[in-house]
């Protein structure tokens, strides 16, 4: 998050020609983010979400090796006529940020919705897939789960996986 503000945001290499805005459903944005289950990156945090969000100077990877959960989150509102619902950025506390200023954030889940982890939401994010009593079934980036069977621990991946309501939530952006 310091890197984004000292550099003043990200900005793509190339202009997206692929994007469109507007306020698409809960139903397209999770069918872009389904569209990647079982994605890993390559090398340390280096992805194409990052590649289409833009270089963040100081990381690895000629500026692209930065942590990806948010980018991978803002790819797919990009990318499923969701563009105006939540933030380009790979900063989560940026995204918290844009959510509470359009009085969009909450602590009630919903489909479609995007979880923020952590203190003042800072740790991680992902889309909300599913919400149970006590649960919910989520859609992330730069996190860990399973694909064939096999599980990877260290977060290189796109993964759908159920997680529990709790305190390490800081709430959701609608």
């Amino acid at each position: 998050d310091e890197r984004i503000r000292e550099q003043g945001g990200v900005e793509p290499e190339e202009p997206d020609t692929a994007t469109r805005g507007g306020f698409g459903a809960a139903a397209t944005l999770l069918a872009e983010a389904k569209k990647h289950l079982g994605y890993r990156e390559t090398g340390e945090n280096d992805t194409k979400f990052n590649h289409w969000l833009g270089r963040i100077t100081s990381y690895p990877h000629d500026g692209f090796g930065y942590p990806w959960c948010h980018a991978f989150v803002s790819y797919c509102l990009w990318h499923s006529d969701n563009a105006d619902c939540g933030p380009r950025t790979a900063s989560c506390l940026a995204g918290v940020d844009w959510f509470k200023s359009r009085g969009r954030f909450s602590q009630t889940p919903h489909v479609g919705d995007i979880v923020y982890f952590g203190p003042n939401g800072g740790t991680h994010v992902e889309l909300v897939v599913g919400v149970g009593t006590d649960t919910i079934t989520t859609i992330g980036g730069n996190t860990s789960g399973s694909v064939d069977g096999q599980t990877f621990f260290n977060g290189n991946g796109v993964y759908q996986k159920v997680v529990k309501r709790s305190s390490r939530i800081f709430g959701y952006g609608h």
